[in-house]
């Protein structure tokens, strides 16, 4: 075992000290963990009680961990460095290829290419804090990319009971990197709390495939592209809270194929996207989905509340004023079943530019846009889609047994532009 005297004690965690700091000559300084482990350690192996600090290595600045079971537990890691040469994939800033359980650590301002904190760790980690960690992406001597996982990277075990505030991927150059909180983490991720992550896409999480159960996802952000909170997942993902979430499509949930079940969606959103090009013309993205976009399988038993897709104004040639559209305030895009679901208060709404020529441009399906499944028991109320569609836009499948009351639209209050609805409930229906 390595411990310190009092490990549970905070004072003494915080002043014992490993600190692998170089203050020699050479430029750069040579890559060294902290600790190395060979790889033979098992579970009964400790490590416990210390701050871990300072060092710089591309196989983990604070555990080197080989691919040993040893535990980690009351530790504290500060300010260490993934990134060097050493390795051609350089990954995790504090710990790296470690296999046993990682538990009640704290976790602050890490960084490396990939997995800000951690990365290649298939144990469990838990009761864990990661903050303001970084995936800072690839530069240089490499083919730039963007960062993956500002806190976790490629981490397969049993994640829970974690809290991953403020952790962020950089955007390096081309985009196939994201996930503020975690990439590629395919293992059981339940109980956890998600706030204030960003990346270019996926703010907490991206391609994480494993079940998602009873986590919080608040205030996430995927600054440039897809899923505010969670992208590309084909786990399940069940008696999740999504709060405010922004992305420029699927304010909470992007390209997810699992069962979406159980999950309460309350004022995420999606917002225009306008990139200006090399030649001075605007690359237009428009928002869709406040809460999801582009997601297939069974969505059951969810609650959307007050989820927007919200477009507006940009400057086109010339000064010219154009406007971006926006749908589907709690869903566009996607296919399967909608079954049983309760949308409240979910709208579509863009900007206009003013007189003489207001152009007010598209927002269309308060409630839903372009879903190509079946809609099924499922209640919509006092849902906006402005332009058109109050409740559904342009969804082609199945529309059976559903009430629709109180939604408000310029044209289509309830439903435009879809199937006959059979045996709902729909007011003003003629």
């Amino acid at each position: 075992h390595l411990r310190s005297t009092a490990p549970l004690s905070e004072r003494t965690v915080r002043y014992t000290i490993i600190d692998g700091r170089y203050d020699g000559p050479l430029i750069p300084s040579p890559e060294r963990s902290c600790v190395k482990f060979s790889g033979t350690e098992t579970e009964e192996c400790v490590v416990e009680g210390f701050t871990f600090t300072g060092a710089r290595s591309s196989t983990g600045g604070g555990l080197d961990g080989g691919g040993a079971h040893a535990t980690v537990r009351n530790c504290r890691f500060i300010s260490l460095s993934g990134l060097g040469r050493k390795s051609d994939y350089p990954s995790g800033g504090a710990i790296n290829d470690l296999d046993g359980l990682i538990e009640d650590n704290f976790f602050f301002e890490n960084f490396s290419e990939d997995g800000g904190a951690v990365s290649h760790c298939d144990g469990t980690i838990r009761g864990n804090h990661f903050e303001q960690n970084m995936a800072t992406g690839v530069g240089g001597y490499k083919v730039y990319y963007e960062g993956k996982g500002g806190a976790l990277y490629n981490c397969d075990g049993r994640i829970i009971d974690n809290d991953f505030v403020s952790n962020e991927c950089l955007r390096s150059g081309n985009p196939i990197g994201g996930g503020g909180a975690m990439y590629g983490c395919d293992g059981w991720i339940e109980g956890n709390r998600f706030e204030s992550n960003t990346a270019p896409s996926g703010g907490a999480l991206l391609a994480c495939h494993g079940a998602i159960i009873g986590n919080r996802f608040e205030n996430n952000q995927a600054l440039e592209r897809e899923g505010g909170a969670v992208s590309n997942s084909q786990g399940p993902i069940v008696d999740n809270e999504f709060i405010g979430n922004i992305a420029n499509s699927g304010g909470a949930l992007h390209n997810c194929s699992g069962l979406i079940s159980g999950n309460h969606f309350f004022g995420n959103e999606c917002f225009l996207s306008v990139t200006i090009g090399a030649l001075g013309a605007a690359n237009v993205s428009y928002a869709r989905g406040g809460a999801l976009e582009g997601c297939v399988g069974l969505i059951e038993r969810n609650l959307f509340i007050e989820n927007r897709a919200v477009g507006g104004t940009y400057r086109g040639g010339l000064g010219s004023c154009e406007v971006a559209g926006a749908y589907g305030g709690a869903i566009s895009g996607g296919t399967g079943t909608l079954r049983n679901n309760l949308f409240i208060q979910n709208e579509c709404v863009t900007g206009d530019c003013g007189s003489p020529d207001p152009n007010p441009g598209i927002s269309r399906g308060g409630a839903i846009c372009g879903f190509e499944g079946e809609i099924v028991h499922n209640t919509f109320v006092e849902n906006r889609g402005v332009e058109r569609g109050g409740a559904l836009d342009d969804c082609p499948g199945a529309v059976r047994n559903n009430i629709f009351w109180l939604n408000t639209a310029d044209e289509g209050a309830q439903i435009q532009n879809g199937s006959l609805p059979d045996h709902c409930l729909i007011q003003d229906w003629t």
